[in-house]
């Protein structure tokens, strides 16, 4: 009963802390603080370390932002549940990122592997892999490699055509991209 007790005020400590780290400088403590409460390879640490790189990101804090995200991924990787569509998630971070940093041939690799985690653990028809499928298409485009490109690119169409009205702006993107590379193919 004791150690129940003792459960469930450490869970409504989290909860606390979660709370108080919606702002931009709490976040920043939040991460040390979880840390320090729980297991460093909790999966739940994984999200405040994506909280964090991510503000690093939007700060253009790039360089100090990617160890967060590696960090992260290896936390989710060690985990026995596999955590692959959240390990899919931040593998797209990670390219986002990587490409931010002009690294192509990394960010195609990166990408590529989040389509997989998010294709093995969300299914072929899920509008998060069609986001992960536009990622990929563009860095391939950006690569030269347009047949790839476009048919990825249709492929998350495709999805976006399947799903909801909800995921609009996501075929707007796809559509806008595939439609980019065509006219430069006609040299409009």
């Amino acid at each position: 009963q004791e150690r129940m007790a003792q459960q469930r005020q450490w869970q409504h400590e989290v909860r606390n802390l979660y709370r108080i780290g919606r702002d931009e400088a709490a976040v920043r403590r939040f991460e040390v603080m979880r840390e320090e409460l729980t297991n460093p390879l909790n999966p739940a640490l994984a999200w405040s370390l994506n909280d964090v790189a991510l503000l690093m990101v939007a700060e253009g804090r790039l360089a100090e932002a990617e160890p967060l995200f590696r960090r992260a991924l290896f936390v989710l990787e060690q985990a026995p549940d596999g955590y692959l569509s959240e390990r899919g998630t931040l593998t797209q971070h990670l390219a986002d990122l990587r490409w931010r940093l002009g690294d192509l041939e990394e960010t195609a690799s990166l990408y590529r592997e989040s389509v997989k985690l998010l294709e093995a653990s969300l299914g072929g028809e899920h509008p998060r892999l069609a986001v992960a499928l536009n990622g990929c298409a563009s860095v391939l485009r950006a690569l030269g490699r347009e047949e790839e490109a476009e048919s990825l690119y249709r492929r998350a169409i495709h999805i976006y055509e399947e799903g909801n009205a909800e995921n609009a702006s996501g075929m707007a993107a796809a559509l806008h991209n595939l439609g980019l590379m065509q006219m430069s193919r006609k040299n409009y």
